[in-house]
């Protein structure tokens, strides 16, 4: 069973190669250096495709990380329904064990 997380913690500023921590609250991410692996890169280009060819999501800003089958989105979505969206899509891609929700609503 794939599971989503959700939090009410603000997004914040991030370095892209360092991955996050699985089960850690948004933007918490371990130290791994050089040894980031394909598989996370491609896990991600996977996710950011298919967010692509949503017609509801196109245009939208996210940010996507992926670590040991878990992806993170970031960014702000402009409606609740989108932002249920994009986690529901990234959920059921082959390869994604989890999704963590990060995302907030534009003001």
């Amino acid at each position: 069973m794939k599971s989503i997380y959700t939090t009410a913690s603000p997004v914040r500023e991030s370095s892209a190669d360092a991955p996050l921590i699985p089960g850690a609250p948004c933007a918490n991410r371990r130290e791994e250096g050089d040894s980031f692996a394909f598989d996370h890169l491609a896990v991600a280009e996977q996710v950011r495709l298919a967010l692509q060819e949503e017609p509801g999501l196109r245009g939208v800003q996210v940010h996507i990380e992926a670590f040991a089958g878990v992806v993170q989105l970031s960014g702000l979505a402009n409606t609740a329904e989108q932002m249920n969206q994009m986690v529901v899509r990234v959920a059921g891609l082959p390869g994604v064990t989890s999704v963590r929700n990060c995302l907030r609503l534009a003001a």
